[in-house]
């Protein structure tokens, strides 16, 4: 289809550059052309004798006996010869007229329409989703929903903020886990981190089963959830060139996925997920998001913050409610095609709208199985910030956290010990505690667990909202924000007049 996310403001119709391929060219040689005159019945027919029941019915002849009725015979058969003869003569001339005449013959020449090269946008997509009815345009019983095609009067102030406010909500679920690799005796952070700088420090199976879990993706050409706000929903064209221009990093032992350039990444029309494996340079990383997004949180503040009016009452300027929405300086709206609105944004969507239950999730393979009772979730807990924690709620994420050990053993299984809040851990599946899964499994079941996990936890919140929910409430208040009322007719001349003229 031929269409895109036009605006009606800019161009009102597309044109459409397919080119008439015409009629092929004809071939000469069709083969060798069989006169056979057509028979109602078979040949074996003329054979058979006639019997007193063929000759039931006389012939025209032999029932003529007076002058008078011969006469008037003899010129009925006149008139039917001679009009054999006249419609054979025209048949023979309509032949050798067909064949003087050039191909293709214009008079019998069977043409398509034309092309339609210019379409209303709106006119079409309406069309194919049966909402050009009058049905559609009708008032519902509740007067708190709108019909199915309203008006939306885009002049009004705030409009295209609302609309930014609409694309910060996101059509999926976000999760994400951090995979560690544990040796033999491991206790400390700081050696288990830097287990995965190297392939030779790793077991082939590990390396096996991250590919498992999802597809790399580079995280500045990355549109998608990267593990952490401050990377994920926003592309940089610029450093994407460079990344193409250098070569990839090999040899090491998945530290390349730690969420600086890569992550592995999953994703269905549900949720996404971002699996990262932190590395000796993921905390400086992480210490550097922090600073750098309370220093642009800063500068915006005193970008944005009016001038102190004189002081009056100390609770005079105060709000008396918050809002999730992003405060709109005054006298100015968000215009299409100014990209100074969106240079001051830091992130890709606005996080207010992500905040969710804190959920942490951590995968750790074990070369050995008992120091799952060793592993040192105190220090590791404060590498898996996503930028999503609430800073309202108080940080229990040590006791908030899910772990699922991986331990290979040597029949070629592996071990799941699950580790996490008592009473609710029990509750998302498919891996249990104490599970053996084979090797083609293990990573489609872990993956399963991340996002089962996630939507357990966020089910287990009153205050928790599905995503389609926020768009649908969003999109309500917005409706009946900005409609504009008008009469069927004044809405269809509306909606089809050329807005170029």
């Amino acid at each position: 289809m031929q269409l895109r996310h036009l605006a009606r403001q800019h161009k009102n119709d597309a044109n459409a550059h397919m080119m008439d391929p015409g009629r092929p060219i004809p071939m000469n040689d069709v083969g060798v052309h069989h006169n056979v005159k057509p028979r109602y019945f078979p040949e074996v027919v003329d054979t058979v004798p006639l019997c007193e029941a063929d000759k039931s019915i006389p012939t025209l002849e032999s029932i003529v006996k007076d002058q008078k009725h011969a006469q008037e015979h003899e010129k009925l058969l006149g008139f039917i010869t001679t009009q054999i003869d006249f419609e054979k003569n025209v048949a023979e001339n309509a032949a050798q007229t067909r064949q003087m005449t050039a191909f293709p013959d214009p008079e019998t020449e069977c043409k398509p329409p034309s092309i339609s090269t210019s379409f209303q946008t709106a006119r079409l997509f309406l069309s194919h989703y049966s909402f050009l009815s009058l049905e559609a345009l009708k008032e519902t019983m509740n007067a708190a929903y709108a019909p199915s095609l309203v008006t939306l009067d885009s002049t009004q102030m705030g409009f295209f903020s609302s609309l930014g406010s609409l694309d910060d909500i996101s059509t999926r679920t976000c999760d994400t886990a951090f995979i560690f690799y544990v040796k033999s005796g491991q206790r400390q952070a700081q050696e288990i981190l830097s287990n995965v700088t190297s392939k030779s420090s790793v077991q082939p199976h590990y390396l096996e089963f991250l590919r498992s879990l999802g597809w790399p993706v580079d995280v500045k050409q990355h549109a998608g959830w990267t593990g952490h706000v401050s990377t994920s929903w926003k592309l940089n064209v610029s450093s994407g060139l460079q990344q193409m221009t250098s070569p990839p990093s090999t040899g090491t032992g998945a530290s390349i996925y730690d969420g600086q350039k890569q992550v592995l990444y999953w994703a269905d029309v549900c949720a996404e997920v971002a699996f990262v494996v932190p590395s000796p340079q993921t905390q400086f990383f992480k210490r550097s998001i922090s600073l750098d997004g309370a220093r642009d949180k800063t500068a915006q503040q005193a970008t944005i913050a009016p001038p102190k009016p004189p002081r009056m009452s100390e609770n005079a300027g105060k709000p008396k409610s918050l809002s999730l929405d992003a405060p709109n300086p005054p006298k100015q709206d968000m215009v299409p095609g100014d990209g100074s609105s969106f240079g001051a944004r830091k992130f890709g969507r606005s996080t207010s709208y992500m905040f969710g239950p804190d959920c942490k999730v951590l995968v750790v393979w074990l070369e050995s199985y008992e120091d799952h009772e060793n592993f040192p979730l105190n220090e590791m807990i404060h590498l898996t910030s996503t930028g999503l924690e609430n800073p309202a709620t108080p940080k229990s994420a040590e006791k908030e956290a899910y772990v699922i050990f991986i331990h290979a053993l040597k029949s070629g299984l592996f071990r799941i010990h699950l580790q996490g809040p008592v009473g609710r851990i029990s509750m998302a599946g498919p891996l249990v505690d104490g599970m053996v899964v084979s090797r083609r499994t293990l990573g489609t079941l872990v993956r399963q667990t991340t996002v089962n996990i996630g939507k357990r936890k966020r089910l287990d919140s009153d205050l928790y909202q599905p995503p389609h929910i926020k768009r649908l409430l969003k999109i309500r208040e917005i409706v009946n924000k900005y409609r504009a009322k008008m009469t069927e007719a004044d809405f269809y001349t509306r909606l089809f007049q050329d807005l170029n003229s």
